[in-house]
């Protein structure tokens, strides 16, 4: 897949970097996408735009759900140890919970 041209409100956008900015032209070439992006700004961005958008947590809860997975706390620790991946303590709670891995 060629990169596309990405439409001047992407580019002039502040708050995205060269990567997410192409990933978000590549998603207005296809209505139905979802974009996985955890960075704050990037999600609104993204979302003014009408893309939906889920991030790296949604995303583990999903594949739980579907079965994909088993758990999502190891997922998720083994993500924040090697993957330095940072998330707030109450964020893994409510995602834990949402998970249906605490009460």
């Amino acid at each position: 897949m060629s990169a596309p041209s990405i439409p001047r409100q992407i580019a002039s956008a502040p708050r995205l970097d060269p990567g997410e900015a192409e990933a978000l032209a590549i998603a207005l070439e296809f209505p139905s996408s979802v974009l996985l992006l955890d960075e704050v700004a990037a999600r609104a961005v993204t979302e003014s735009f009408g893309i939906r958008v889920v991030g790296t947590l949604g995303l583990l809860v999903r594949a739980k759900k579907d079965g994909l997975i088993p758990l999502v706390a190891p997922v998720l620790r083994r993500l924040m140890v090697e993957g330095r991946f940072r998330v707030s303590p109450a964020l893994v709670h409510a995602t834990l919970k949402r998970a249906g891995e605490l009460p």
